[in-house]
């Protein structure tokens, strides 16, 4: 989930949203569900150093639940035993402490534990499961099991863990990590790849969201727009950068869901309470997706705010634009990769999710603002038109970030996703030999790579390319272009 130790920078700290048509009072969606239940599914991982902050979570989501409000959680927790470093033997908010993988859900001032039955059997009431939270199957199980046994209008599905956006392990070391990495069954870890091989349309949510470092990127909204046959989401909220140990303030969330004031239709303010700051509270069963990440947007910049931190970014997305960016974008494959030298060039300039002198940063998590590399392409270069800016701004629905340096150029309310740009020729030495960084990087790749040590099958790296036809199609045949051991003969690039 989350970097466990911040810097924290004493710096003001910029506008958290737009004044413009992006203003959040005022932004509709067509094409989302509004009407109706909401079931709020939380994957969480807490097998590894984050367990002490699950017990605070999960006893913020206790402190601003109310039943009979249009809406259910049900938490899925696996829990970390003495071994591990970080972990915790205090009871928390459950009734003892554990080490196995339990099902629960949240009632009035409390929790209650549940058994999977026939959709999780191996989850029962008294019994004692260690589940493989990074195995896609208990994931599947996990939402076959609410969306069976709690059903409603619409669903919510929200990871909890340490996170390395498309970056994927099956099996990780120390220092490498992915979402969901579970110790307790040797650093297993969900691919963002392996999710949608195993998860199917039947297991889709209106809302998708990562209380996790770095997944707010452009690979990540990709693999899961609702264009995709298999899973997908309408709306994403998650960070470009890395989160804060604490992450999201469940409480301060849970506090904007009410429908006692009646039906009030969306984006309409319902009724106000002191200790939300005038802000819309919202009756869930009119609440839809849009509406439901504004909130978790405002009040991660409400919790970060609080406390002075101020190296933190957070964005919402509409998935469905994020289909016209890659179309947009692969239209202009060709002509990108002629710039080769006046794009890497600039590389160090562009607004960035990560730390520069660290080669854990430019190996696993080079992450570069997509909207400032669009303008820098569309503006400094003439090589894109406004179309492709006008689209990442679509995309992202609502952002903030801090006054970090690296954040510098952030522009609210269109920056905050996040796009793979390696250092591809740089060299590093690993003891025994020196590699380039692309050869490192061989885990971002449009292929199933089941057999070895990340998961590929990204779809943005595989969709609108045909490998082998010598034209270059897409960003990673861009970067293969780049940095590849074999150069194609421009003549055969489109343009």
């Amino acid at each position: 989930m989350k970097k466990i130790w911040v810097f924290i920078l004493f710096i003001s700290l910029t506008g958290c949203f737009s004044s413009s048509d992006k203003d959040i009072y005022h932004y509709k969606i067509d094409g989302l569900v509004n009407k109706g239940t909401w079931t709020i599914m939380i994957y969480m991982c807490a097998d590894n150093n984050l367990e002490t902050y699950s017990l605070l979570d999960v006893q913020e989501m206790i402190e601003g639940f109310k039943t009979d409000n249009g809406y259910q959680i049900i938490i899925i927790l696996d829990r970390a035993d003495g071994s591990i470093q970080g972990s915790t033997n205090e009871i928390g908010p459950f009734e003892e402490n554990f080490s196995d993988t339990r099902l629960y859900r949240l009632v009035d001032n409390g929790i209650e534990r549940l058994s999977g039955k026939e959709h999780f059997p191996e989850i029962t009431i008294s019994g004692a499961f260690e589940a493989d939270m990074g195995d896609p199957e208990n994931l599947k199980k996990f939402i076959t099991f609410c969306k069976n046994e709690y059903k409603a209008d619409k669903y919510a599905l929200f990871f909890w863990n340490h996170g390395t956006g498309p970056r994927s392990f099956s099996k990780s070391i120390t220092e490498q990590r992915a979402i969901c990495v579970d110790y307790g069954s040797n650093d297993s870890s969900l691919g963002t790849g392996e999710i949608s091989a195993y998860l199917s349309k039947n297991e889709s949510v209106e809302l998708i969201g990562f209380d996790a470092c770095y997944m707010g990127s452009l690979e990540v909204a990709y693999q899961f727009a609702p264009q995709h046959e298999g899973f997908s989401a309408k709306i994403m909220v998650a960070s470009a950068d890395e989160e804060w140990a604490p992450g999201w303030n469940y409480k301060y969330i849970l506090n904007r869901l009410s429908k006692q004031n009646g039906d009030k239709y969306i984006n309409e303010k319902n009724h106000v309470i002191e200790e939300t700051e005038n802000k819309i509270i919202y009756n869930p069963l009119n609440m839809n997706a849009a509406d439901f990440a504004s909130i978790i947007v405002e009040e991660y910049y409400a919790a970060v705010t609080e406390q002075d931190v101020f190296d933190q970014v957070f964005a919402a997305y509409n998935l469905y634009n994020i289909y016209e960016i890659k179309n947009i974008f692969d239209s202009y494959s060709g002509k990108i990769s002629l710039y080769k030298e006046e794009i890497v060039n600039n590389r160090n300039n562009y607004v960035h999710y990560f730390n520069f002198d660290s080669d854990f940063g430019q190996l696993e998590t080079p992450f570069f603002d997509l909207y400032d590399i669009v303008n820098h392409l569309e503006k400094n270069l003439s090589i894109v038109k406004g179309d492709l800016s006008n689209a990442v701004g679509e995309a992202v629905l609502f952002s903030f970030a801090g006054s970090s340096l690296r954040h510098k150029e952030f522009v609210n309310g269109y920056s905050g996703l996040s796009i793979f740009f390696p250092d591809g020729d740089t060299l590093f030495d690993n003891g025994n030999e020196y590699f380039s960084c692309w050869d490192y990087q061989w885990w971002y790749s449009p292929f199933v790579l089941e057999n070895s040590d990340g998961y590929g099958n990204l779809y943005w790296c595989r969709d609108n390319a045909i490998e082998g036809n010598g034209i270059v199609e897409n960003w990673f045949e861009i970067l293969e272009y780049w940095f590849g051991e074999e150069s194609l003969n421009e003549n055969n690039y489109i343009y």
